[in-house]
């Protein structure tokens, strides 16, 4: 284990010592591993929770102007309630994977 823990970054070292306090060999109820500790952050995980929310007000915005463009695209006299959209949509996967 003592190659593993040369290898650990800075965020899992203070989880694993903390974990370790908990004498997880010993004790069953110790958490299962570090990864569970409240002391362990992932890297980036801040960065991930920010481009998060920065990439849902940007779907919103989108979505918005594309309810928009298709209300005011048509005759002046629809009322926005019959708002559709119209036209073709690109062709999307639906399982969530991107294709390189």
């Amino acid at each position: 284990m003592r190659v593993a823990e040369k290898r650990f970054r800075p965020q899992y070292r203070v989880a694993f010592v903390a974990w370790l306090a908990t004498h997880p060999f010993t004790n069953p109820n110790a958490p299962a591993g570090p990864q569970l500790m409240p002391q362990y952050v992932p890297t980036g995980e801040a960065l991930s929770r920010t481009l998060d929310a920065n990439a849902d007000a940007y779907y919103a915005k989108g979505e918005k102007a594309a309810e928009r463009a298709t209300c005011t695209s048509g005759s002046r006299s629809s009322s926005r309630a019959s708002c559709s959209w119209s036209g073709s949509a690109p062709n999307f996967p639906s399982t969530g994977s991107a294709s390189p």
